[in-house]
């Protein structure tokens, strides 16, 4: 009888240690994945601030009803809106601008989703549009 309830305890002390290990483990692999996603999503808005950028750049050239479609998808979130003639994409604490010629009338839209970045040029001037999918 002494034999079984020693190794019942000898049991439950490694059961209660398995435990205590995981109990510190989770919230840093935890905190580990938040910060790769919201990683993942500033790279993303960098990214979307370097094609509209480029491709402004390149619709300068190019004549009147040119259409370019991207389509991203954050992993959390991405907001998106325009002060005047500037584009600003936001990640968490990111903010990344873009310039361009003209006005842009983007009110504050925020992604959570798959969604479109369409370039247009229209009457010389380059206007970008952003949409779900």
């Amino acid at each position: 009888m002494k034999l079984k309830a020693q190794v019942s305890l000898e049991y439950l002390l490694i059961m209660a240690g398995f435990f205590s290990i995981l109990v510190v483990l989770v919230p840093a692999i935890s905190n580990s994945i938040t910060a790769f996603e919201s990683a993942q999503d500033t790279v993303l808005a960098e990214r979307i601030a370097d094609s509209l950028n480029q491709n402004s750049r390149l619709f300068s050239f190019l004549g009147n009803g040119t259409v370019k479609t991207l389509t991203f998808t954050p992993t959390k979130s991405i907001a998106v809106w325009s002060e005047g003639k500037k584009i600003v994409i936001a990640s968490g604490t990111k903010q990344f601008e873009v310039l361009l010629q003209s006005e842009q009338n983007i009110p504050k839209q925020e992604f959570t989703s798959k969604f479109f970045l369409t370039i247009e040029k229209e009457l010389d001037n380059v206007v970008a549009e952003f949409q779900l999918v």
